[in-house]
């Protein structure tokens, strides 16, 4: 998988959503976001629904991969 902490951003930054409100919906610290959108730090499963939830996508388009054809790609 390359690069999934890029998606992370770029479905936050689409719902509106600052990295410290994501924090609080998630229950975790904002360097926690950070991390993730950094790549220093990967989410857990459960983590990552949840953040496929909060920010109204799935953890396919999550990870990176497109619902056209099921490759991945980068946003």
């Amino acid at each position: 998988m390359d690069k999934p902490h890029l998606q992370i951003k770029f479905f936050r930054t689409k719902a509106g959503l600052t990295q410290a409100e994501l924090a609080a919906f998630l229950g975790v610290d904002v360097m926690t976001i950070i991390d993730f959108e950094s790549g220093k730090q990967t989410p857990t499963m459960e983590e990552l629904i949840k953040l496929a939830h909060i920010c109204h996508t799935s953890t396919d388009e999550l990870l990176g991969f497109s619902p056209d054809n099921g490759t991945l790609e980068i946003l």
